[in-house]
């Protein structure tokens, strides 16, 4: 093994093969994505589109839970029509895996940070099930 200098961070290692151009996986993913990493932390516009996100979801959350239980159904039903009509947002919140899967009293993702609120996808999915036989990702599909 031979003592390289990584082509991203310029830091010296030593590489496990003879053709290593990077120390780690880092500097391979920022070498590859022209030197900066695209995230929340560096990218004021996909921390603004991830803010927006949050924001429309506990938006959605507030509004469905705010209902009595007897018209949540109908409410549901009518995000899901227009994630079919193609509105892209509501469609991204109600088959966001993070959303799906959120735990149950995540304070990220759930109303209030509470377990009997769950994530508007997961109150979605249950209805696209119960109701329609189907996925929620199917039924906006």
């Amino acid at each position: 093994m031979k003592t390289v200098t990584c082509k991203q961070c310029g830091a010296s290692y030593r590489a496990q093969r003879a053709t290593a151009k990077y120390c780690n996986a880092s500097c391979r993913k920022a070498a590859s994505r022209g030197g900066i990493p695209e995230n929340r932390r560096t990218s004021p516009t996909k921390r603004r589109r991830e803010n927006e996100f949050f924001e429309l979801h506990m938006l959605l959350c507030k509004r469905y839970y705010g209902l009595s239980p007897k018209d949540r159904g109908a409410y549901l039903e009518t995000l899901v029509d227009r994630a079919r009509e193609g509105d892209s947002k509501i469609k991204h919140i109600l088959t966001n895996v993070y959303l799906l899967r959120a735990k149950e009293g995540s304070r990220v993702y759930n109303f209030r940070g509470s377990r009997a609120y769950p994530t508007i996808a997961q109150e979605a999915s249950r209805f696209t099930t119960a109701n329609w036989g189907v996925s929620i990702k199917d039924a906006v599909a």
